[in-house]
């Protein structure tokens, strides 16, 4: 004879309804409709199941007796829930693969970036200029395409400019001007009163 069956007899010897005997059991109707029924999903997992039962044996005057075996609603539910990671594991390490791949062409390509912007990294300059200035002067200097330089160089020092291929230097004049390039001093021709260009390539021609 189920716990249910048990319960429902019980009751009725007592001339209750199933209201009357919620009210007096201080069980919610809900409740005790479903263990009249041995229906125990509705409680849930935890301490519920028993302890109402419990109690509602205790007030039908019923000893204690183990809970019915209810058909577990998990072997339903866990196809739903285990279903889903299966498919999501290829996912996963799809996802790994594809965001390792664009790490590593980003790193590709800022590599290559840098090597096209600074390519003689590393490398000893081919050219090496020394100014040497009595008084202020004003000068623009571009090493390699890239201006490095414009404005006054200050007097009575000495500036040294450097570059891998090609070392341009426009100044307002050259009077009172020293050049020493790659450790050779230099005697510039022409009027050293006017603004000069200097120019100095690689005379290994890279």
């Amino acid at each position: 004879m189920s716990s249910g069956r048990d319960l429902r007899e019980a009751r009725g010897r007592m001339g209750l309804s199933i209201e009357d005997a919620a009210q007096r059991a201080r069980i919610p109707l809900r409740y005790l409709e479903a263990l009249e029924r041995d229906d125990l999903a509705i409680f849930g997992k935890g301490p519920f199941a028993l302890g109402y039962t419990r109690q509602y044996r205790r007030f039908l005057s019923l000893p204690d007796a183990p809970l019915p075996v209810a058909e577990p609603e998990t072997e339903q539910t866990l196809p739903t829930q285990t279903a889903p990671i299966i498919p999501s594991r290829p996912r996963l390490v799809a996802l790994g693969v594809a965001v390792a791949l664009t790490l590593g062409l980003a790193l590709l390509v800022g590599r290559t970036a840098m090597d096209a912007e600074e390519p003689q990294v590393g490398i000893a300059p081919d050219q090496v200029v020394l100014l040497t200035t009595g008084e202020p002067l004003r000068a623009t200097i571009v090493a390699d395409g890239r201006e490095v330089f414009k404005g006054a160089l200050a007097a009575g020092q000495q500036q040294r400019f450097e570059a891998h291929d090609r070392l341009e230097l426009d100044l307002a004049r050259l009077n009172g001007v020293g050049v020493i390039y790659n450790g050779r001093t230099l005697k510039p021709l022409g009027a050293q009163s006017r603004p000069r260009r200097l120019v100095f390539i690689d005379d290994r021609g890279r």
